[in-house]
């Protein structure tokens, strides 16, 4: 144990500790609003634990992991690289960027491929607008657009960083293979990767 460091938790008093739960409570709503923050009592800190909120979704098993990174999305024009030059390919700037919510992923026995699921919100950047969820009668305006965001989606996070020159060196190459939506403006992308072994 590091003698400079004191833990003080066990001397805070209970409102004190109350008033910690409250605040990393509303801050947890501020930053993902589709999760239940749900507070419990705990004998000498504050344990918070998050619940998916959105009707009709669940993840099922696998760890998962919040997020509150924003990705912005790239359109991948040329293919004269293998990926993990990719940076090298002309990139056109696409006005769309992702709100990753919160992703899960599970992997196989051996540890060799996974698949997986991530929340997002698509956030057009130009209007600050997100993209939601149309009925039937949203127009095939809408899903062409649809169709060139999940495009973009795939470019940005599909592929692998890895420039190894030999074969069976463990880098991971991941795919997008569907945007489904589940409300309003929260969508789900499902995800598989392997290991190059």
């Amino acid at each position: 144990m590091n003698k400079d460091k004191i833990d003080v938790t066990s001397l805070l008093s209970q409102e004190v500790r109350d008033r910690i739960t409250v605040a990393v409570e509303e801050r947890l709503t501020q930053l993902f609003p589709i999760f239940e923050v749900i507070p419990q009592a705990f004998d000498v800190v504050p344990k918070i634990t998050v619940s998916l909120n959105i009707p009709g979704f669940t993840f099922s098993g696998g760890e998962v992991h919040l997020s509150g990174e924003i990705v912005h999305l790239q359109l991948r024009e040329t293919h004269k690289y293998r990926d993990g030059w990719s940076h090298l390919d002309n990139w056109d700037d696409f006005p769309y960027a992702l709100h990753l919510l919160a992703s899960k992923r599970v992997w196989d026995d051996q540890g060799e491929s996974f698949t997986g699921e991530i929340v997002v919100r698509i956030e057009n950047t130009d209007t600050k607008e997100f993209f939601r969820v149309l009925g039937s009668d949203g127009g095939p305006e809408h899903t062409e657009q649809l169709g060139v965001i999940f495009h973009a989606i795939a470019d940005t996070l599909g592929g692998s960083r890895c420039r190894h020159e030999h074969d069976c060196c463990g880098c991971v190459s991941t795919s997008v293979n569907e945007i489904r939506s589940v409300t309003g403006e929260y969508w789900v992308l499902q995800i598989s990767g392997s290991r190059n072994i």
